[in-house]
């Protein structure tokens, strides 16, 4: 004689299989979940931590190009006849003219999130676009303050060599001076030929360099305000916005 199948039976298994298998899915994505809050807390907290650091690299660099602009101006007004300087002190600050620094920032948690995929575990997309944009704005510094160095490589170390005595000690040396080495020549007694008195000239030369360098020291510092809003948002933000 045939069996009956008892349905039931076999619907109530079934369900229980499928209980057993949704609860077992539910706990792996909120351990999974948990994880992802955590890693997201974990990288949350170094970005701040990157943007602290950023922020003093930010006010160092500023500080820097604000001498420089001010020296920049010192020796404009003495290529144009409109100042009065001992040579000694010309020389000082033509060197501190010339000079530049590069913006260093500290991006080592964007760049290993990106890396590995991980920006996705911020939830916040404000926070997300707020961060992309920050990175931004860091390339857009670092390409303003490489113009400069472009510049220098190109034109301003070139005249300076031939045509100033705040490097005559260098005569004869290769035509890549590093900058350190530059700022020892305030210290050093820079005899040139014999006779010869080692002075500035006050040249329309002199007086072009100057000034374009000016315009371009006046972007760099434009640049600098712009990232600094933008870190500055991103850090209220940051406090403000949702916790994980």
């Amino acid at each position: 004689m045939k069996q009956r199948v008892n349905w039931r039976q076999v619907f109530a298994e079934v369900g229980l299989l499928l209980v057993g298998a949704l609860l077992a899915l539910s706990a792996d994505a909120l351990w999974s979940d948990r994880q992802d809050r955590r890693a997201e807390a974990e990288y949350l907290e170094s970005i701040r931590s990157d943007l602290e650091e950023n922020a003093v690299a930010l006010d160092f660099t500023e500080s820097f190009y604000r001498e420089v602009l001010v020296a920049d101006s010192t020796v404009l007004a003495y290529a144009r006849g409109s100042s009065d300087l001992s040579q000694d002190s010309i020389r000082r600050t033509t060197m501190r003219a010339f000079m530049m620094w590069p913006f260093r920032p500290s991006l080592g948690t964007y760049q290993d999130m990106v890396a590995s995929g991980s920006l996705r575990l911020i939830q916040d997309p404000e926070i997300r676009m707020e961060l992309v944009s920050f990175v931004e704005e860091v390339e857009v510094l670092q390409s303003t303050i490489n113009v400069l160095f472009e510049r220098w490589n190109t034109l301003e170390e070139p005249f300076i060599i031939a045509e100033l005595p705040v490097t005559a000690i260098y005569d004869g040396y290769p035509r890549s001076v590093a900058l350190d080495q530059l700022e020892r020549l305030g210290s050093l007694s820079l005899a040139g030929d014999a006779g010869r008195v080692e002075t500035v000239p006050r040249s329309q030369e002199l007086a072009n360099h100057i000034a374009m360098r000016m315009v371009l020291v006046y972007d760099v510092l434009i640049s600098i305000g712009w990232l600094r809003d933008e870190l500055v948002g991103l850090q209220d933000l940051l406090a403000g916005g949702r916790q994980p």
